[in-house]
């Protein structure tokens, strides 16, 4: 609990950005006929922002990861903490080709 609160002042603003952005494009997806009954366009747009907002958060992660690794002192910790950094970059770059896709299919 101790190492949480430590840390929680290291997450980068684009990363609750991110989560914002998901939180409120599924909840569009929810409601979407409660709130926007006339709108039959919203579902594109709000998977869109869903899409677009999920490398967005796995950046954040990435930043989040680097500013942990930077604080951690022992060597095997550190080691740790740098394979989690190197694969959320791999698990980035992924994101990236596969939100890429997704978009092409929504847009068309």
């Amino acid at each position: 609990m101790h190492f949480l609160l430590r840390t929680f002042h290291l997450i980068p603003p684009l990363l609750w950005w991110a989560v914002a952005g998901v939180v409120v494009g599924a909840l569009n997806l929810l409601f979407q006929l409660e709130l926007w009954p006339h709108t039959p366009g919203v579902e594109p747009v709000a998977l869109m922002l869903i899409v677009g907002c999920l490398p967005l958060g796995q950046w954040g992660v990435v930043i989040t990861l680097e500013r942990i690794r930077q604080t951690v002192r022992h060597t095997f910790w550190w080691m740790c903490w740098s394979l989690a950094w190197l694969l959320s970059i791999l698990i980035f770059a992924g994101m990236v080709a596969v939100c890429l896709f997704s978009f092409a299919i929504i847009l068309s």
